[in-house]
């Protein structure tokens, strides 16, 4: 009060106030050096800030053990004096803020200690409540503050608590944000160090009772209020990137696209300022070369794309949107979108995996190019290891996050790890109810292949992955297994692994351990490696092409390109050059690619009918009328029973031996055939393809694209394919009738191009000619392994017996990475997924026998079934996820022999 009253406009207030001071110094003994002589008339001037100052200063070095008192009164007071009197307060109040260290020690949780927590409580509502004082309070009490390392968590928790109470977006998250600024004024580094290190540890947390979604957590509050504070203290370098990259760098991958669209604007600002402040930091100073690639970043970190990948491409100015909450009313309540994580659909905009890689790749670019100018630089390792930590613990709502950043940044891989990953992989697909992190899984993979030493058997292990995985019929999981394929694929080739054996010899090979296992996979997806290795990898790439993603279809193109040089590589061939390894692929690609067709040619042109006789009317009925005529034949000649329903008596003998024994007919030497040209370079050549099924599947395939295609112009050009077929294989071709009659009665009703009129035409009338084979060849697809060549090949229906090909894909992929892989001295019995599949626990014990006995294997004759199963079983399009009802203990198991051998199954 004294001091308070010595900068009173009252002369004779101030006179009191000196006297009083000098009593209250004789009273107490307090140590002012001599200073104060208490006088009658004496005359002070009303500026004396500099006096009050300089013994308030002496008190708080002399005396500190008033601190707790004398701070309590000097609030009290500021409260009700005028504005100049507030000033000289907070002149007076400086020097002993620091003088509270002393009864903050860490031990003592006495009465003082609760007084300090007070007194700093008290602070912050000046800081709120004195609007007109704020930017003095800032500046001289949390400035004076900031200077204190032994006070700075104690007033961060004070910081974070208020902020949690108010509510995010409320205006006291803001101001503490703010006020934290202040704080790391006079210690940037140790404010930073604080701030980041609270934030890492929040988000460790989430680790205990994970959540599918993070905004979901208990957590969640003091998450983004610390990103709240992060954003703050980016500006201008407060945040001391140098010192802290790889983990604001591992915060963001966590964040982005998280929370309310302020939140995600706060995450798109953060990064602007953390590389802002990499472009101004003086220590270190990065050459002109890196500083134009951290501008480049700035620019494109401002583009739409990027405003996209970060949830944020509806707003005008992230800077706008991140600091909407900061124009609120002090009074107004914190609005309830900014909690809510399941807002309208207008401002929720889900992250992607692949949007996630991008973002990763680019940050990944700036750190690798300011490292180039650091020496001895760790933050590489340090981010890899924050990443690696959360990518082998269970946690919905980060692990995929970490997989894929882990994937990104890392720069080498062991074998133990990589297994590792396998078996994360077969805990996720036993409970099969997060599809994204299986997604982020397989993508990990991708990422980390091509890092594995060369000799590693986990190369070939991953072919087998890939493929299982597209069995799995889910988009976002097929696009992610045909991605590892393509890596697969090329990383082998580059390692020269197809340079003397051929691509069956090599993955067959791999797969012999698990025969077993494989065998089932095979029936299950009714695509038989076995049988024709070709024909069933084919099977499994042309449901690529009805992927919705554009990025795949075109990548199913391109595996399939690859895999033409592959399979020629061996036999040093031309890779367009027809041989019965080749045309799998060759016929998957005719009608997309222009060079395929101009390099595989048709042998005989459709006949070229005149105009009146291919009018649509009169073509359309004697079509018709053909065809109704052949069904008739076809009803009467098997004594009334359905011709889809007729004996496997009436098969061809000889094509079921064939196939029953794997054992096609040996191929013409190519010596002895005319060299191959251009000219005469013919897809569908007898010459060539000269067993029944190599023709058969050709035609199967080929029936299948027409089947699904929705495009005209590949259409067309299967059509006159299949018009060739017809006429080369004319036993073969009735194989395939049942997938085209809707087709071909389709087109006969409504089409009215005549190139595929005509193609059609031609194959009717051939059709007809055949027709007493016609019953013979109806269950020949499913004789020889392929029933479901022309079913898997179809649209995302979700209704190829997912629950029970994920429960076989487990069995394999389990046996595969505990027998055939590399055993390392530092794994354990079972390894280091002991903690990861109690956390998994949850359904992962519930399965689906492995019988041969609960397989189903449908049909060509079965097409009207499926198209259905939504409307009849409801459970249908749920991926069979909620279907595991049999226990672990069923888990198929090869038969031994007596000695324990397993018995080999033909």
């Amino acid at each position: 009060m004294a001091l308070l009253n010595l900068g009173s406009s009252d002369p004779n207030l101030r006179t009191a106030a000196y006297n009083q001071l000098c009593a209250l110094t004789a009273t107490f003994d307090l140590k002012i050096e001599g200073q104060l002589l208490e006088t009658s008339g004496l005359c002070i001037p009303s500026n004396n800030t500099i006096f009050i100052k300089s013994i308030s200063e002496k008190l708080a070095t002399n005396e500190p053990h008033l601190t707790l008192e004398f701070l309590e009164e000097c609030i009290q007071g500021f409260r009700v004096s005028s504005i100049e009197l507030k000033h000289l307060c907070l002149e007076y109040m400086t020097p002993w803020l620091g003088n509270l260290v002393r009864f903050v020690k860490p031990s003592d949780e006495s009465k003082r200690h609760k007084q300090v927590s007070q007194i700093l409580e008290k602070l912050i509502l000046l800081t709120i409540e004195e609007v007109e004082m704020y930017p003095s309070i800032q500046a001289k009490i949390w400035g004076s503050i900031g200077q204190v390392p032994e006070l700075i968590d104690m007033v961060l928790d004070n910081f974070i608590h208020k902020s949690v109470s108010a509510g995010l977006g409320s205006s006291m998250v803001e101001i503490m944000a703010d006020t934290a600024v202040a704080l790391a004024s006079a210690n940037v580094q140790l404010v930073a160090k604080k701030v980041i290190g609270r934030l890492c540890k929040v988000v460790d947390k989430t680790c205990q009772s994970p959540t599918p979604l993070l905004e979901q957590h208990m957590m969640w509050d003091d998450i983004a209020i610390l990103a709240r504070y992060l954003l703050m203290l980016s500006f201008n370098n407060c945040l001391d990137v140098v010192r802290h990259l790889p983990y604001l760098f591992h915060t963001v991958t966590f964040l982005v696209c998280s929370g309310s669209l302020s939140m995600r604007a706060s995450t798109h600002g953060l990064v602007i300022n953390i590389i802002h402040s990499l472009c101004t930091c003086t220590k270190p100073s990065f050459s002109e070369e890196i500083q134009r690639i951290l501008r480049l970043s700035l620019d494109e970190f401002s583009l739409p794309k990027f405003y996209l990948l970060f949830g944020i491409s509806k707003v005008k100015s992230a800077a706008v949107t991140a600091f909407r909450s900061s124009y609120r009313h002090p009074n107004e309540r914190w609005l309830s979108t900014e909690r809510s994580f399941s807002g309208p659909t207008s401002d929720r905009e889900r992250l992607s995996l692949a949007s996630l890689e991008v973002i990763t790749d680019a940050l990944l670019e700036i750190m690798e190019a300011c490292m180039r100018d650091i020496p001895e630089c760790d933050w590489l390792n340090s981010w890899t290891a924050l990443a690696k930590s959360f990518a082998f613990c269970f946690n919905p709502a980060l692990q995929p996050r970490a997989l894929i950043v882990f994937g990104c940044i890392s720069k080498s891989i062991s074998d133990h790890d990589m297994k590792q990953l396998l078996r994360v992989l077969v805990k996720a697909l036993e409970s099969f109810n997060d599809i994204v992190l299986i997604e982020a899984l397989v993508m990990c993979l991708t990422r980390l292949q091509p890092l594995l030493r060369s000799e590693s058997p986990i190369h070939k292990a991953l072919f087998w992955v890939a493929t299982s995985v597209l069995q799995l019929d889910e988009a976002s999981l097929y696009a992610a297994g045909l991605a590892l394929l393509e890596q697969n694929l090329h990383t082998l080739d580059a390692q020269g692994t197809f340079d003397d054996r051929t691509l069956e010899q090599v993955m067959m090979s791999t797969r012999e351990p698990l025969e077993w296992h494989f065998k089932q996979l095979d029936h299950a997806v009714g695509l038989s490696f076995k049988a024709n290795f070709h024909f069933a990898l084919v099977g499994h790439l042309l449901k690529g092409y009805r992927h919705p993603s554009p990025t795949t279809m075109s990548r199913t193109s391109r595996v399939l390109i690859m895999l033409l040089a592959i399979v020629a590589k061996s036999h040093k061939r031309d890779k367009f050059e027809v041989t019965p390894d080749s045309v799998a692929y060759l016929t998957a690609l005719v009608g997309v690619s222009e060079e395929v067709r101009s390099r595989c040619h048709v042998k005989h042109s459709l006949p070229r009918y005149s105009c009146d006789s291919i009018t649509p009317d009169n073509f359309i009925s004697d079509g018709l009328n053909v065809l109704k005529q052949h069904h008739s034949t076809t009803v009467s000649s098997s004594s009334g029973v359905n011709r889809r329903q007729k004996s496997w008596d009436l098969l061809d003998q000889s094509a079921i031996a064939q196939a029953k024994h794997k054992q096609p007919p040996p191929h013409q030497n190519r010596s002895t055939r005319v060299s191959v040209s251009n000219e005469n370079n013919i897809l569908l050549d007898p010459e060539v393809l000269t067993d029944f099924s190599t023709q058969a599947l050709v035609s199967t395939v080929m029936a299948t694209l027409v089947k699904y295609s929705t495009d005209e112009g590949e259409t067309r050009i299967l059509y006159q394919y299949l018009a060739e077929g017809a006429v080369v294989f004319p036993k073969v071709f009735p194989v395939i009738y049942n997938l085209l009659d809707v087709k071909i009665n389709n087109v006969l009703s409504t089409c009215h191009d005549q190139m595929i009129l005509s193609a059609v035409r031609s194959i009717v009338q051939n059709m007809i000619a055949c027709e007493d084979t016609s019953q013979q060849q109806l269950h020949y697809l499913q004789s020889c392994g392929f029933g479901g060549l022309w079913r898997f090949a179809g649209p995302f229906n979700k209704y190829n017996n997912t629950a029970e090909s994920s429960e076989l894909f487990v069995n394999c992929l389990e046996a595969m990475v505990e027998t055939c892989l590399p055993v390392e001295e530092s794994e354990g019995e079972n390894g280091e997924m002991q903690q990861y599949s109690s956390m998994l626990s949850v359904s992962s014990n519930m399965n689906l026998s492995s019988s041969l006995s609960s397989l189903t294997m449908g049909s060509p004759t079965e097409k009207d079934r499926f198209e259905t199963r939504d409307l009849e079983g409801g459970t249908a399009t749920t991926l069979g996820r909620s279907s595991f009802s049999k226990q672990r203990s069923l888990k198929a198991k090869p038969p031994l022999h007596s000695d324990g051998s397993p018995i080999h199954i033909p």
